[in-house]
């Protein structure tokens, strides 16, 4: 009989009395069920699953995410061999992401993520001005 996760983390958590009631001054005697050693693996491995896929999307999401940034940083007319206005540049679009973090609804867990680590990822390039400066240098990157 197959089992759901739910299933398997309720009898993990279960705890069982005797039917019967102490009489007098006996102590009741509690178990706690656990799981069994193969389920608890199960268990990990479904975690580390969902882990990964978390991941591998988030990498995604940034590789595009620089990918158009730097699409925009070419086309916005801005002199990228000055590293004070690609400076200027990269912040204000920082704080468009802040900006925008105030006014994305509170119960829309993913859309507020996304704000945050797309500010998250201005904020290194801003870290590491002069390797961003030698990215732009090569110059726009293919469209697909």
């Amino acid at each position: 009989m197959r089992r759901t996760r739910s299933k398997m983390l309720l009898r993990a958590m279960t705890i069982c009395e005797r039917a019967k009631k102490p009489r007098g001054g006996a102590k009741v005697e509690l178990v706690v069920a656990r799981p069994s050693a193969a389920e608890r693996a199960k268990i990990k491995r479904r975690e580390a699953a969902k882990m990964l896929k978390h991941m591998g999307s988030m990498c995604y999401i940034a590789n595009e995410f620089f990918t158009q940034f730097r699409i925009e940083c070419h086309e916005s007319g801005i002199d990228l061999t000055d590293a004070e206005k690609v400076l200027s540049f990269t912040d204000n679009k920082r704080m468009q992401f802040v900006r925008a973090l105030n006014y994305a609804d509170r119960g829309d867990q993913k859309v507020r993520m996304n704000l945050i680590q797309c500010a998250q990822f201005l904020r290194r390039l801003i870290e590491r001005i002069d390797d961003f400066m030698k990215i732009l240098a090569k110059g726009p990157p293919q469209r697909r």
